[in-house]
């Protein structure tokens, strides 16, 4: 169940025509069946991917007295143990649906029913007695929602693309954004979007309208702010938990009427959440894996070796240049916003390959490097903190003696740290590493990216640098992979569930302190210990490579690309000088070594975005 959308009229009856096209928009989310309800000035609405309560699961449901309407989409995983609570309580089901539990716990517990709820959603409840219409998103972002207000509507959908077609709103693009994409690792940051007047609900919050007044309040139901205290423990102790919980989470995510695969690359996180889904389900479960028509970004050959020793079923999908540059005109269209990983493309590709085979759910080990802390940047940090601790300062020469070479960004790192200015740490730690010759674009303007990232830098506490960083993390650079990872799914109506974002397992490796996790140099220690399970051991170290692709060398030699790099010397918010910096660097590009491609990448899909919308 995969798409919701609505509509609060100030002044006029919702008509049945603009409700339905608001949710025919979004058609992709949910091809097997879509549902009404409109009262008056009010009409919500979803487009439904059947996965669970195959049948009698349509949308929406009721609670007993009629006057709680709800659609939602998403996963309630934990809804078997709910729904028996409520059959004790005297409520009947009409179907298998982790959606009909919603009106009921409402009734009940009113919005404190959230807590309640384990899984991936986005909720809209209409409370016909009060006349409020209440939007939830869950903990940790994995399901989108937006939402939408001028003087005679009030919009909401799970895409923004679907309210601005509606012409229900006007937009303006938000040209603000543009220093924090290409300066940052963080997307569009908080409520913002590359939209004037289209906002995101925060993950971990709802929002509650008032149908007769039109005015709303945005509350938080869950927090992943940095704790207060992070405990230690015995790494035994720590591992075997893990495990458990991971197994646990894995299990949970395997539940469905329709077939599970799982995404498998050459690196860890896919693997051991691979190995679990293989072991619960005797492997019978199919993976699949992105390959190129080039060794560069190629992860095919290690992850078909993988599969093979766990003993199941896996798939390649080969990608060539031509495939690449064919879907992604496409692909930042419905990413909703300039798309900044390349893998992007090979998501939306793999997904349909895989529907193809009649695969509406997939597995993903997205969400690990954030929680376990799998970056480099991250081991740097530590590093840094380690050195201090040992010789009461920052000392360069040190990290260089332990195979870190030291670079302008990592000593701005370091300098701010020893200063104690967190604004610019934080600034530091999350900016893109750009060619100098870059620095001197007007559209960098990093003033502008540091207001941005100045509230995460409040959150943070020196003393517990480390373990602060990671929930950071999460709530920011996790979220906009999440998002990336559904929107590109969810084109080809496949859902991705993600095991590591799992609210008892994140709040249980959020409490333990970071030493646990990165134990001599070595990134996701435990992880990979656990990894030993399903891989040979020769593989279990192999650094993190990444979910990578062969971009670089298709843009000097596809002439898509090039006719693409072409353009972005004459974007319309490029200066004189600008235009001139960004010719020189294509040319060094095209005819040199020189890999510094990523802000050429971002700007032919600005250049993109700006065209669709």
């Amino acid at each position: 169940m995969c798409g919701i959308a609505g509509i609060v009229n100030k002044n006029s009856k919702v008509e049945n025509s603009a409700l339905l096209n608001l949710n025919n928009l979004m058609f992709h989310r949910g091809p097997d069946e879509d549902g009404f309800f409109i009262k008056d000035n009010v009409g919500i609405s979803m487009r439904r991917l059947s996965i669970l309560g195959l049948a009698n699961g349509s949308q929406p449901f009721f609670n007993r007295n009629k006057n709680i309407v709800i659609v939602g989409n998403g996963e309630i995983y934990n809804f078997q143990t709910l729904k028996k609570e409520l059959i004790q309580n005297g409520i009947t089901f009409n179907s298998n649906s982790d959606m009909e539990i919603i009106p009921h716990l409402f009734e009940i517990h009113g919005i404190d029913f959230i807590n309640m709820l384990d899984g991936m959603f986005g909720l809209a409840i209409l409370d016909l007695s009060t006349n409020k219409l209440i939007l939830v998103r869950d903990f940790h972002g994995v399901k989108p929602l937006y939402y939408s207000q001028n003087n005679n509507h009030f919009v909401f959908s799970s895409d923004q693309r679907a309210i601005i077609k509606s012409e229900l709103i006007d937009y303006e693009f938000n040209y603000e954004q543009i220093p924090n994409y290409l300066n940052l690792r963080l997307g569009a940051i908080g409520k913002e979007s590359f939209f004037k007047n289209i906002n995101m609900l925060p993950q971990g919050s709802f929002l509650e309208f008032d149908c007769a007044t039109h005015t709303f309040e945005i509350k938080q139901h869950f927090s992943n702010a940095p704790l207060s205290t992070y405990h230690d423990i015995d790494p035994n102790v720590f591992e075997v938990r893990t495990h458990e919980l991971l197994r646990e989470s894995v299990k949970k995510r395997l539940i469905s009427e329709v077939p599970v695969a799982t995404f498998l690359s050459s690196g860890i996180d896919s693997t051991i959440i691979t190995g679990i889904a293989a072991e619960l389900t005797n492997k019978n479960i199919n993976c699949y894996t992105v390959g190129y028509d080039t060794p560069i970004g190629d992860e095919s050959a290690a992850a078909a070796k993988t599969a093979e020793h766990l003993g199941i079923k896996h798939k390649t999908l080969t990608i060539t240049a031509n495939d690449f540059y064919n879907q992604w005109e496409d692909a930042v269209e419905f990413n909703e916003a300039p798309i900044s990983h390349p893998n992007s493309i090979a998501i939306k590709l793999l997904t349909a390959y895989a529907k193809n085979d009649g695969i509406k759910v997939i597995l993903s080990g997205e969400g690990a490097d954030e929680i376990f802390g799998g970056y480099k940047r991250f081991e740097i940090l530590q590093a840094m903190i380690d050195i201090k601790k040992k010789y009461g300062t920052f000392i360069p020469r040190v990290f260089n003696s332990i195979g870190y070479k030291i670079g302008e960004q990592e000593m701005n790192m370091i300098n701010h740290l020893s200063m104690e200015k967190l604004d610019d740490f934080v600034f530091n730690y999350f900016k893109v590493s750009h060619n100098s010759s870059f620095s001197n674009l007007s559209i960098i303007n990093e003033q502008i990216s540091k207001l941005a990232t100045r509230p995460i830098s409040k959150a943070l506490s020196l003393d517990n640098i480390l373990n602060d960083i990671l929930i950071i993390e999460q709530n920011s650079y996790m979220h906009e992979l999440l998002l990336r990872q559904d929107k590109m799914s969810m084109y080809s109506s496949v859902e991705v569930r993600v095991p590591f974002v799992d609210k008892t397992l994140i709040r249980y490796v959020n409490s333990i302190n970071a030493n646990t996790k990165i134990v001599k140099g070595s990134n996701k220690y435990y992880l990979r210990k656990m990894g030993q399970k399903y891989l040979s051991k020769e593989r279990v170290n192999i650094p993190k490579q990444g979910f990578s692709s062969p971009i670089a060398s298709w843009m000097k030699s596809h002439p898509g690309f090039q006719e693409q790099l072409n353009q972005i010397q004459n974007l319309e918010f490029l200066n004189k000088n600008d235009k001139k910096i960004i010719s020189k660097k294509i040319n060094n590009f095209n005819t040199s070594n020189d890999g510094d491609f990523e802000i050429l990448w971002k700007l032919m899909n600005l250049n993109i975005f700006m065209k669709k919308f």
